[in-house]
């Protein structure tokens, strides 16, 4: 299909609408989309999106049973996968089910072993080790909560955002400057937005349906899901607020969107990112970019009732919707129960992160920075989960190593507990060791910058 074609009608034929529903549906989703998924409120004094307050609220009213749905639905996705195996053992398999319960071998093995490790945390079965506060009790209770509500909501509202002309609009306005700065399309900007406001699995989420959608290559989809899909104000805050930097948050924070920025102008010209072919999804190649037909907001206008137009109608927006969430249940909620148990295991029941942090320790000792066998390990534990750093850094006496790591905890983004999984079992092309590298080479970029700005805030005194 013909990219730019492709831009205006997305890749699922469906009855363009008439011409005068056109801004109608545009205007009216894309407002709600635009409030659900990027505009702030305050919410108990933090500023959230209303997708989190959302989100938020459910995880509360269902806390008597959270517990119970994550481990039934994980003990499902084992127990039907395994039937369906059975049942069509020498069969070509194709459609809907075969999506869902019919994975390719590896992440069958996955989601056994997601069932396996999540019965075990549940009843307290095996080595203690597993159901701990820092093992089980993350997976348990901080991340599956996450992938079963968040994509629960994601699911269903997602479209709002990315069906019916939105990100075509703003993309018309940024596309010059995007392109320039980071090598990808103005639409980007959205995922941003999300993630900045709400969540990096939310970006994600965003950039993995664009990419299916043929409006990212693979190059476009790898450069913004591993730079744009940026933490939240509010994990921010939780951030400093246990490393004890939250009377600078404004100033901690410009720093984290300073290193962010930074990153994303440098990561997408070096490898492994610069290294992906600009081809799509379906196959087909990048052409050469468009200029705008007129002023932005007229192309901007023009691209978004094209979209509007073009969009899947109730029904199939519901089915479709339907499909992603009982994906996202079944097959990423055991892979991240199994893969976070398996790396929290690792960051905090073996001295590997200490071993290789052993360079790392001996330049901080260098250059005067206190605490550092406590610091180099945290800057690379983070690659397990985002939140560890600042965990085993929360007790160091010196403030300016505590704001340190808090800027570089939070600017790697990179993780392996939960967006890790999501770009892994994605179709972006980007393989466990590309990942590495480009938390590897994220942590080398964002250590002078949050080195340069821990001086500046906190100084060296």
């Amino acid at each position: 299909m013909d990219h730019q074609q492709n831009e205006q009608t997305g890749s699922t034929p469906v009855q363009p609408e008439s011409g005068a529903r056109k801004p109608l549906l545009f205007i009216v989703a894309s407002l709600i989309g635009a409030f659900l998924f990027l505009t702030p409120v305050q919410d108990g004094g933090v500023w959230k999106i209303p997708l989190a307050v959302l989100s938020d609220g459910t995880t509360a009213f269902l806390k008597p049973i959270l517990d119970e749905l994550i481990v039934g639905i994980v003990l499902a996705s084992a127990i039907l996968s395994t039937l369906y195996k059975l049942a069509n053992i020498g069969k070509q398999t194709s459609g809907a089910m075969a999506e869902l319960l019919g994975p390719p071998l590896p992440w069958f093995i996955i989601r056994i072993l997601g069932a396996v490790a999540i019965s075990m945390i549940y009843w307290k079965l095996g080595p203690e080790w597993i159901y701990s506060v820092d093992v089980g009790g993350v997976v348990l209770g901080e991340l599956a909560p996450v992938i079963l509500i968040i994509f629960l909501f994601s699911g269903f509202l997602l479209p709002l955002l990315t069906e019916f002309g939105l990100m075509e609009f703003v993309g018309a306005f940024l596309q010059s400057a995007f392109q320039r700065l980071f090598k990808v399309p103005g639409r980007a900007a959205i995922d941003a937005v999300a993630s900045f406001l709400g969540s990096g699995t939310v970006g994600v989420l965003i950039t993995l349906k664009q990419y299916e959608n043929n409006f990212y290559t693979a190059r476009e989809a790898a450069i913004v899901a591993t730079n744009f899909s940026i933490v939240s104000t509010a994990f921010c805050y939780a951030v400093a607020s246990l490393l004890k930097v939250a009377d600078v948050f404004v100033p901690f924070y410009l720093a984290v969107v300073f290193t962010a920025f930074v990153c994303a102008i440098i990561m997408p010209r070096i490898p492994p990112l610069s290294m992906k072919k600009d081809v799509y999804a379906n196959g087909s190649d990048k052409p050469a970019e468009l200029a705008p037909e007129g002023s932005a907001i007229k192309e901007g206008w023009r691209r978004a009732l094209l979209k509007a137009g073009s969009a899947p109608g109730p029904a199939a927006l519901l089915k479709k919707s339907t499909m992603n969430v009982l994906d996202i249940w079944l097959g990423l909620l055991p892979s991240v129960v199994f893969i976070g148990v398996a790396a929290l295991y690792v960051a905090t029941q073996t001295p590997v992160f200490e071993i290789i942090a052993a360079p790392i320790i001996f330049v901080m000792n260098l250059v005067g920075m206190e605490n550092a066998e406590v610091a180099g390990p945290a800057m690379l534990i983070g690659y397990a989960d985002m939140f560890l750093p600042a965990i085993i850094t929360a007790e160091a006496e010196s403030t300016f190593t505590r704001f340190f790591i808090a800027v570089v905890s939070v600017s790697q983004l990179i993780y392996l507990s939960e967006l890790g999984v999501l770009i892994l079992r994605s179709p972006i092309p980007l393989s466990f060791l590309e990942m590495t590298a480009i938390f590897i080479l994220r942590t080398i970029i964002v250590t002078p910058l949050a080195y340069a700005a821990a001086v500046i805030v906190v100084g060296m005194g």
